[in-house]
């Protein structure tokens, strides 16, 4: 049976690898979402017409609280998620609908930032968002627009734009880091783009985020490439060429570690069947694992030259051993995702790109998939691993590869990375 929550508990809580949803008995409906990355939300679960929805409140805050009236999306502490979750629970006593709720506090808010002053922070955002996220109609812009509106406008919004200071910029970004580390780098390099977007327009002299450094330390398990990443990345590995470049594709395409594609041979390949086979000596679990083949993939494996040699290597550039300098070869990477990103639009000539480690590329895979509503364990056979959302007992016992999931799984992998990438699938 549940308990109320508290704030004790609720800043003591640890991310799992697993995302997971926290039911407060202190509020019908309002759960606490923490998700395997560390951040954390708050969500009202009810019914509208008979059927469930989900309508996420706002992020967690475990501080004291910012605001006199909660806010709509925006920063909440425990007291605040329950305030909104009751007021929202009324207006389903009435009749209404959250969802509609939500969206009309959104324009409302914005619609009073621009009536009281034409520099305000929120004034900016906007213009921002419109004429430089959204004018290529990307992706990403959702999530920009999301990231000012949970961490920035709740707190700057009616605010000078002129009066924020370096420190300001700073404070906030300690605030955000205390709960979500990587989230407070997103903020700091949206926030950075925004100022720069302002500066070049002439409605601010300087930028208060120049010269801030990265508040969260960006670990191996927090970074995932962006989708104007994930598109610049595809790019600029197009324009590597063999043997690096198709060797960068393939990382992403079938969500496999670098050695395993580094080292990969032709004996290994079944092009026919659309299948590569990795061995129990050279998977890191010892396991022998089936990787099925997406067309994309299949395509890049049939136009990499064959090199004779007697171990078969297919990246390779001496015959005799699997392709070496790898260091060197993601410098030329990074080079070519910064030019991508500044030729559309999504990159500012001051702005930087977080750093991110290959084995990144197969996080990215497989949040990628997740998005795309793949199960979590069809994921983990993808990736081979052998704990997770089957363990235990029952990873004992399951000894079915799922060879038809991951073929679904990757196949829809491939699509998405193409799609992102504007390349026809």
């Amino acid at each position: 049976m549940s308990k109320p929550l508290t704030a004790l508990a609720i800043k003591n809580m640890k991310p799992t690898s697993t995302r997971r949803e926290i039911p407060d008995a202190g509020s019908p409906g309002l759960y606490l979402v923490l998700q395997s990355s560390g951040a954390r939300s708050w969500a009202l679960r009810c019914r509208v017409g008979g059927k469930p929805i989900k309508v996420t409140l706002g992020t967690v805050n475990s501080e004291t609280s910012n605001t006199e009236q909660p806010q709509l999306g925006g920063y909440l502490t425990l007291a605040e998620a329950r305030i909104l979750a009751a007021q929202q629970r009324h207006l389903l006593a009435q009749g209404g609908d959250p969802r509609q709720a939500k969206a009309e506090a959104l324009v409302a808010a914005t619609a009073a930032a621009e009536a009281s002053d034409q520099e305000t922070v929120a004034v900016v955002v906007a213009e921002f968002l419109k004429k430089h996220s959204r004018a290529k109609k990307r992706r990403s812009a959702d999530e920009v627009e999301r990231l000012f509106r949970i961490h920035i406008l709740p707190f700057w919004g009616s605010r000078q734009i002129a009066d924020i200071s370096k420190r300001d910029v700073v404070a906030r970004l300690d605030k955000i880091a205390a709960e979500t580390p990587v989230q407070a780098n997103r903020v700091l390099a949206n926030i950075r783009k925004m100022f720069n977007w302002a500066v070049q327009r002439d409605i601010i002299g300087t930028n208060p985020a120049a010269g801030v450094g990265a508040p969260g330390a960006e670990t191996s398990r927090d970074r995932v490439l962006s989708d104007n990443e994930v598109r610049a990345f595809w790019e600029a590995a197009g324009g590597l060429g063999y043997p690096f470049g198709p060797a960068f594709q393939l990382l992403l395409l079938t969500a496999q570690r670098r050695s395993e594609v580094g080292d990969m041979r032709r004996g290994e390949l079944e092009l026919a069947k659309a299948e590569w086979v990795i061995p129990p000596a050279r998977a890191k679990n010892n396991r022998e694992h089936l990787v099925p083949l997406s067309d994309a993939a299949l395509g890049i494996l049939k136009a990499a030259p064959i090199i004779a040699s007697k171990a078969g290597f297919v990246f390779t550039t001496t015959g005799a051993t699997a392709v070496s300098g790898w260091t060197k070869a993601k410098a030329r990477l990074d080079a070519g995702m910064r030019e991508a990103m500044l030729r559309g639009g999504s990159l500012l000539p001051d702005d930087q790109i977080t750093p991110f480690t290959i084995h990144d590329l197969r996080r990215t895979a497989a949040s990628l998939m997740a998005r795309c509503k793949v199960a979590p364990h069809v994921i983990e056979a993808v990736l081979n691993h052998k704990s997770g959302a089957v363990s235990g007992v029952a990873a004992v016992y399951n000894r079915y590869d799922y060879a038809d999931e991951k073929r679904a799984a990757l196949d829809t992998l491939a699509g998405e990375i193409l799609t992102l990438s504007g390349v026809q699938p």
